[in-house]
């Protein structure tokens, strides 16, 4: 579940592009048909590059990885510690290693919704005192929704699994 609800948030932080816009999406920012063109491709690394997306995601990776961490040691006690510190290397350094295939693959999905001007102009709005701002309070932002996030997937879990218990046969609901 936190890794779900982390994973939302990591894709909001690396949609704030697209939610940053004040107007409706323009037409041409519906989905296209075709692949993208290299030069979509390249609007979009630069507005990733604009928006410090994969600084954030590194963060959001980071978090997960912890959670993840604690997962694995919950789920095979018989790991030294210092097993589990390794393997959260080897994964963090196979993350640094293979975030340029990453960064290409969201750029392609940015390229996808947008055309190659839209992503210009959002670029150059990151680039701007206000979007400057946004991406500086963004990690904080993050960090602050985070619990909440995590609180709310909690209690609607909760309530979920009510429901679902009334659905079962008396002698089933604790089977």
């Amino acid at each position: 579940m936190r890794a779900a609800i982390l994973g939302a948030v990591l894709a909001a932080a690396l949609s704030g592009a697209a939610h940053a816009q004040s107007s409706p999406p323009a037409a041409s920012a519906a989905p296209t048909q075709t692949a993208p063109t290299e030069s979509q491709i390249a609007a979009a690394l630069d507005l990733l590059d604009a928006t410090n997306a994969m600084s954030n995601m590194t963060q959001m990776i980071n978090t997960m990885m912890n959670y993840a961490m604690a997962e694995v040691k919950a789920q095979h006690p018989d790991l030294a510690d210092a097993d589990i510190e390794r393997y959260k290397n080897i994964l963090s350094d196979e993350f640094v290693s293979r975030e340029p295939e990453l960064k290409r693959a969201i750029a392609v999905v940015y390229a996808q919704h947008f055309s190659e001007a839209d992503l210009h102009a959002l670029a150059d709005f990151y680039r701007s005192e206000l979007g400057k701002r946004y991406i500086a309070t963004l990690p904080a932002m993050i960090k602050d929704m985070t619990p909440a996030g995590m609180a709310w997937g909690r209690q609607l879990a909760r309530e979920a699994l009510e429901k679902f218990l009334k659905t079962l046969p008396k002698n089933q609901e604790h089977a």
